[in-house]
């Protein structure tokens, strides 16, 4: 993996995002949706050896939803692991 990254690591990062975006509440948090589009083409980009399913479809996917995120209000910045940048936004949500 990527910079010495373990599977485990990986693993808690995918599971510490769809933790953050299916909020206890049933909603889905939409501000973690950029998260989620940094963080597989990251994984699409530098971790493509692992050969996760699907990833070119939630990459595809998650930039269709993120380009509609970001259509307007501030942006912050954070960052995921210590190579990718990602985008923060105040917390919104959708019905499940």
């Amino acid at each position: 993996l990527y910079h010495s990254e373990t599977l485990e690591l990986m693993l808690q990062r995918w599971s510490k995002l769809e933790r953050d975006f299916r909020m206890k509440n049933g909603r889905y948090d939409i501000s973690k949706i950029p998260d989620i589009y940094d963080c597989i083409k990251y994984d699409s980009q530098h971790n493509a050896s692992v050969g996760l399913e699907d990833t070119l479809e939630l990459f595809r996917l998650s930039r269709a939803l993120a380009d509609i995120v970001f259509s307007g209000g501030d942006v912050s910045w954070s960052s995921c692991s210590n190579t990718t940048l990602l985008y923060k936004r105040e917390p919104r949500s959708l019905p499940a």
